[in-house]
């Protein structure tokens, strides 16, 4: 039997104390946020209701619902939806079938950096490409942003296929 010397006891000693606590801290953590989740949870499902989620907001005091707003987001998902699938799919085929010359290196490189850019910087460009020139906010601008998200993600997932 290989007899320890005393620092790799040692050694071994801070490892299971670090991993004992690492593993109280966790649970500690999850246990909060159980909580909280259970306590938002249990306050919060009273008022979901079929004329919260589907009523329109009232201009002053309580009540109304949050209707509108579902039907925005719908909106933009279908929009970005209709305009960034289609263009990531048909870019994904391109680079899969034919990704060996000089445009199809430009064009992985442009995937490759709108992937890496925030979104918060794609709706700024998006504010000043077309916000700006209609002269008021738009649904069409929020779903050209999605889709400017969207379209490098529909692209890598095409290409990899």
């Amino acid at each position: 039997m290989i007899s320890l010397s005393r620092a790799d006891r040692t050694r071994r000693t801070v490892s299971g104390v670090m991993t004992t606590l690492t593993a109280l801290c966790t649970f500690l953590a999850v246990g909060i946020l159980i909580v909280i989740l259970s306590y938002i949870a249990m306050r919060g499902i009273s008022a979901l209701t079929f004329r919260f989620l589907f009523d329109t907001p009232r201009p002053v005091g309580e009540g109304g619902g949050i209707g509108n707003a579902i039907v925005g987001s719908a909106v933009l998902l279908a929009l970005s939806s209709v305009i960034g699938i289609p263009v990531g799919i048909a870019t994904g085929i391109y680079l899969s079938e034919f990704g060996a010359g000089m445009f199809a290196s430009a064009v992985r490189f442009l995937v490759d950096t709108l992937t890496g850019i925030p979104s918060i910087v794609t709706g700024v460009f998006v504010y000043a490409v077309i916000v700006l020139r209609m002269s008021h906010f738009s649904g069409f601008a929020g779903g050209i942003a999605l889709a400017l998200i969207t379209i490098p993600i529909v692209t890598r997932t095409t290409e990899e296929m």
